[in-house]
């Protein structure tokens, strides 16, 4: 997934950690953050919940 809105150059801050909501026990995503974008892997094992909708939590520092 990627997100154009949240890399560097738009919003400034470095992000923390981004977190699957929505599951019994919420999941850390691997993620890559460049001046143009956020790349966010999300694990395979969230998918079951949810094909439609990912609810994300996106910390930034």
């Amino acid at each position: 997934m990627q997100l154009k809105k949240l890399g560097l150059a738009d919003t400034k801050s470095v992000v923390k950690s981004v977190t699957v909501l929505g599951l019994k026990e919420p999941a850390s995503c691997s993620f890559t953050q460049t001046n143009e974008q956020l790349l966010i892997t999300i694990p395979h094992k969230t998918r079951t919940p949810s094909d439609i909708a990912q609810v994300l939590k996106v910390e930034l520092e």
